[in-house]
């Protein structure tokens, strides 16, 4: 070790390159600290910036009061960057005794370089620093408020909270208001009765400050008093007086109650505005009391502001009150309102199938009274995925001014329903591909119609239901039991299955792109037409296992783990004249999940006389 220590000195007694100096310096350090202390002190003014600023990093390896004696004396002669790096090294060490320096150097320092020693008096300073902070933070540079702001944060000495207390009740208006939302930043719960009273009494610069500041420190016992300040507090501090009140109930979990007591202060307030505002933070509460008043204001005269909070409601519960609103709206602004809110809500309908939103979308479209209300409705009209929404869509395209519109709606209706009904999407995609559109709109035309021709001799026409689920059972054991569609098929909701859209695969139905799950069994089915009784076979592929039922018989099963491929079985069935129906069971593991299937007569030629339909006619 001493034949280092010496090796070391020398090195750095020499003027070798600077790297491999505060190379040395480090190495000093971490052999023989105390022989190395003058080596970083000296380094500390070196002219080589390397070599100062690993000394400046390697003082956090020395108590603070060492290096304020070696320091103090001389530091006028460290240059100002120096001084920064030694400010930040004594700020890492959070010692109290770095305090003086510390000081020294937000005394003598520039403006600009003053907030590496702001920094560094909130890890090392105490109480009796918190006013010069305070000062600091009210009217200093943009730079030295926000440090002066985070050291005030991170004071952790005792009796900061209490000063800051003392500084919020203030006669300096700026120096009060930064101690206020120095308070709810550190999240002084203490404060709060302070912080309200401040806010019910105290002067106008004071009063929103301590608003925003009881966001954080709000204790649940308050919430009353800030229902109360609430309904109080002058007109300029209201906005402020909701916000609060919404950030501390939902911070302490009492939105039903806090709702309940604004709903009867909407209803006793007298100002349009203060009424208006009450509503839109009744909103952001949501809940039944909300949706109450919600709806009484949609016969008030907010209903403008109504319909566009009802706009952004979660969910579909307010769509009667809106449909009526719709129907009976008597200016142009409000019907646009109306309808925008009425599709909005329909959107998010995932209850509804694809007949009630394509008899929502006719219900739109018929009270639809410009230009930009039926492009609206013609946006949503490609989610209703049923064949009857073909020709109900194909109308528009005769409208030259929704046209686009109607021609995005269709491609995507076609990309969906291309296996339900293929003739008739392939008929509106030659319109499209043959009509004045975008070239996007041309290309996906043809693409679509390339694919409808790639799948004729698929079966492609199936609805899907749900997926199926047990906590803690696999897809194997899910594979032997039964759910709704085998034992109560009526009640089971099913879905237009679309085919996927990928290059290449036109024959694939997607389970995976309709549910993204794992550990599941979804069910598929679709009606096969023959003129008359005859044998077929069934060329089918699965991801992963699968059942199969022929007019209500089990014919085939297969439970295994398997990517699809087509005609991983051949499955021989008798299908009877007129309509069959087919219902296929299909196991879930992970990643890939679904099938393709196509049907041939015992020879391999395909069943040309035969007709396949998602849905019954």
């Amino acid at each position: 070790t001493s034949a280092a220590t010496a090796a070391l000195r020398k090195a750095l007694s020499g003027n070798g390159p600077a790297p491999a100096r505060a190379k040395a310096l480090a190495a000093l350090v971490e052999a023989d600290p105390e022989t190395a202390f003058p080596f970083v002190v000296q380094s500390l003014q070196a002219e080589a910036r390397p070599l100062r600023r690993a000394a400046a990093f390697l003082l956090r390896r020395y108590p603070a009061a060492q290096i304020v004696k070696a320091l103090e004396p001389k530091w006028s002669a460290f240059t100002p960057a120096a001084r920064r790096w030694i400010c930040a090294a004594l700020r890492d060490l959070g010692d109290p005794a770095g305090r003086s320096l510390i000081l020294k150097e937000l005394a003598a320092a520039a403006p600009a370089d003053r907030a590496p020693a702001i920094a560094a008096l909130g890890a090392t300073g105490g109480a009796e620093d918190v006013a010069t902070l305070l000062r600091k933070a009210a009217s200093g540079s943009p730079e030295e408020q926000q440090a002066a702001r985070t050291a005030l944060d991170r004071m952790r000495a005792p009796g900061v909270e209490a000063e800051l207390s003392r500084a919020a009740r203030g006669a300096d208006e700026s120096v009060a208001a930064e101690a206020i939302l120095a308070l709810g930043r550190r999240g002084a719960a203490d404060a709060a009765p302070l912080l309200l009273q401040i806010a019910r009494t105290g002067p106008a610069a004071a009063r929103e400050p301590a608003l925003k500041a009881l966001r954080a420190v709000a204790r649940p016992e308050d919430l009353p008093e800030l229902i109360e300040l609430a309904e109080t507090v002058p007109e300029e501090s209201f906005d402020a007086a909701l916000d609060t009140l919404h950030a501390a109930a939902l911070r302490w979990n009492r939105a039903s109650e806090t709702a309940r007591r604004l709903s009867a202060a909407f209803r006793a307030a007298a100002p349009q505005a203060r009424r208006e505002r009450l509503l839109r933070t009744l909103a952001r509460f949501g809940g039944p009391e909300a949706l109450a008043a919600l709806r009484e204001a949609l016969r008030s005269p907010l209903q403008a502001t109504a319909l566009r909070l009802l706009a952004g409601w979660p969910d579909a519960e307010p769509l009667p009150d809106v449909r009526a609103a719709l129907a009976s709206a008597d200016t142009p602004a409000l019907h646009t309102l109306a309808m925008r809110a009425y599709l909005r809500l329909a959107d998010r309908d995932e209850s509804a199938d694809a007949a009630e939103r394509l008899a929502r979308c006719r219900f739109a479209w018929s009270r639809a009274r410009s230009v930009e209300e039926r492009r609206l409705v013609l946006a949503g009209a490609g989610q209703c995925l049923t064949p009857d929404a073909l020709s109900w869509a194909a109308q528009a395209l005769e409208d030259e001014a929704v046209r686009p519109e109607a021609q995005a709606a269709l491609l995507q209706l076609c990309v969906g329903l291309r296996g339900a009904d293929p003739d008739a999407c392939a008929a509106i995609l030659r319109r499209i591909a043959a009509a004045p559109a975008s070239e996007q709109f041309r290309a996906q035309a043809r693409q679509t119609l390339e694919a409808i021709a790639a799948s004729r001799e698929w079966l492609c026409a199936w609805q899907a239901s749900p997926p199926y689920a047990q906590p803690g059972k696999s897809c194997a054991e899910l594979f032997d039991i039964a759910f709704a569609p085998e034992t109560a098929p009526q009640n089971t909701p099913w879905r237009i299955l679309p085919p996927s859209p990928t290059p290449g695969q036109p024959w694939l139905m997607d389970l995976l792109a309709l549910y993204p799950q794992e550990q599941a069994v979804a069910y598929a089915r679709t009606h096969l037409w023959l003129p008359a009784e005859r044998e077929a076979i069934l060329h089918l592929g699965t991801d992963d296992g699968f059942k199969l039922w022929v007019n209500g018989r089990l014919v085939a099963k297969h439970n295994v783990m398997r990517a699809v491929q087509p005609d991983q079985e051949k499955i021989p069935i008798r299908l009877r004249q007129g309509w069959n129906d087919l219902l296929l069971k299909v196991t879930q593991n992970n990643q890939g999940w679904g099938f393709c299937a196509r049907l041939t007569g015992p020879d391999g030629a395909p069943l040309s006389d035969g007709q396949a339909a998602a849905e019954l006619p």
